[in-house]
């Protein structure tokens, strides 16, 4: 559903740092959960991409959604490293979010 979500946004991750800095969605709260379920469960996360591909056995697909999707990611986190280097106020401490999608960004590159 979150790859549907992030689809829908176009893949933006200013859009998406909109949502999880907003006071009024717990985006925040789904986003971080959602990570942890990645990380416990990658291959599900890779196998989620393929079935959003055209076809079942569209791997060009899945690694192109896969990449969009890590892309989507890395530029959230490096937007999070930014704003809180530059004292924006967040509503939040973002390091432990940003260190989740480091960690998914290790898992991505190791395979």
């Amino acid at each position: 559903m979150f790859l549907k979500f992030l689809s829908s946004l176009g893949n933006d991750h200013v859009t998406l740092i909109d949502f999880l800095t907003s006071q009024e969605t717990c985006a925040l709260l789904y986003f971080v959960r959602y990570l942890k379920l990645v990380l416990s469960d990658w291959d599900n996360f890779v196998k989620c991409h393929s079935e959003l591909s055209v076809g079942s056995h569209d791997t060009s697909g899945q690694a192109a959604r896969l990449d969009l999707t890590m892309a989507t990611l890395v530029r959230t986190r490096i937007k999070l490293e930014k704003m809180t280097q530059k004292d924006y106020l967040l509503p939040f401490n973002a390091t432990p979010l940003v260190r989740l999608i480091e960690r998914c960004e290790e898992i991505y590159e190791s395979v």
